[in-house]
């Protein structure tokens, strides 16, 4: 009888509930002996394609779905682990060994890093992953940058210590003033000022007659240029007795204002005014302050457009009023 009739038979056997054994099975394979799954075989055994058979079910190295935990025979060996991928040895004394080179066991977690204060968990595949560490945890004695050009040291908690900066240092890329006036100071990567600036390289500031200055590289003011015709807020003559005055944004002459003039410029003329004069009265010296000359003769000259302010003969004045 071959193994697939004594599979069927055994089969039949067990769906009608009993075990009878049928003696073509017998003695199947030599000393071993025809068998149901849990049924037929002797101690240490187990039942392997109707055979049973010493040690784990594939054939003495193990079965890595469902890990025997019970008695086994010497040398025999098995899968374990989650993953399946240990193996462990039977003992002497027919116990299983430890599971060796198993890996992790799946979502489980343990302490790593520095201090032990990183986690890491197991994933699907046995094996541990990242060391997710927390953030400001360091290894002890290690150094890093800080501040302004300064050290940190990280002490035996794993935690950084004070930044140590030199004295008097300053923020790379910042700047302030210096000098008279507009002067400005960088500050260096290695954290101390630099020399005193005129100006800020590439900056500009306005110059004479609405004219522009650049900063050179060396911190100096370059020449002004774009200069206008006149300064902000400049007058001057222009046409017959007429005026112009300086565009206050292009520094350019407005067009020339004409007037008639008043005058000729050989033309001298008299005139009378009051003439108030600072200071102590002569007729009064209590609480006067100045004095008021009423009724005063003098003459004016024509500068060609207009008449001058009238000088007064202090004289001719008919009366004195004090103030």
């Amino acid at each position: 009888m071959g193994r697939e009739t004594c599979r069927k038979w055994l089969a039949v056997a067990l769906l009608s509930g009993s075990w009878v054994a049928n003696l073509a099975c017998v003695n199947l394979n030599g000393a071993q002996f025809a068998c149901a799954p849990d049924a037929g075989c002797g101690q240490g055994e187990q039942c392997v394609d109707v055979i049973c058979r010493a040690g784990a079910g594939d054939g003495g190295h193990g079965d890595a779905s469902t890990p025997d935990a019970g008695p086994c025979a010497s040398n025999t060996t098995q899968s374990c682990g989650d993953c399946g991928e240990g193996t462990r040895t039977c003992l002497t004394d027919h116990t299983w060994g430890e599971c060796q080179n198993a890996g992790c066991a799946r979502s489980t977690n343990r302490a790593c890093g520095n201090c032990g204060f990183g986690v890491q968990q197991c994933g699907h595949d046995c094996a541990w992953g990242d060391c997710i560490v927390p953030e400001g945890v360091c290894s002890p004695d290690a150094q890093q940058d800080c501040g302004k050009c300064g050290k940190q040291t990280c002490l035996h908690t794993c935690a950084w210590n004070t930044c140590e900066e030199p004295p008097g240092a300053c923020e790379p890329k910042t700047t302030q003033g210096c000098g008279i006036g507009s002067g400005v100071q960088f500050c260096l990567d290695t954290c101390v000022w630099g020399a005193c600036l005129a100006c800020v390289p590439t900056s500009t500031q306005p110059c004479d007659k609405c004219g522009t200055q650049t900063c050179n590289d060396d911190g100096n003011w370059g020449p002004c240029l774009g200069i206008g015709e006149c300064s902000q807020g400049e007058v001057q003559p222009c046409g017959t007795c007429g005026t112009q005055s300086c565009n206050p944004v292009s520094c350019a002459w407005t067009t020339c204002q004409e007037v008639p003039p008043e005058c000729s410029t050989t033309d001298i003329q008299i005139c009378s005014g009051n003439v108030t004069i600072p200071g102590t009265c002569p007729q009064r010296s209590d609480k006067a302050t100045s004095c008021e000359h009423i009724g005063c003769t003098g003459t004016q000259t024509c500068n060609g457009c207009a008449w001058s302010t009238g000088k007064f003969d202090l004289a001719t004045c008919t009366s004195v009023h004090c103030l």
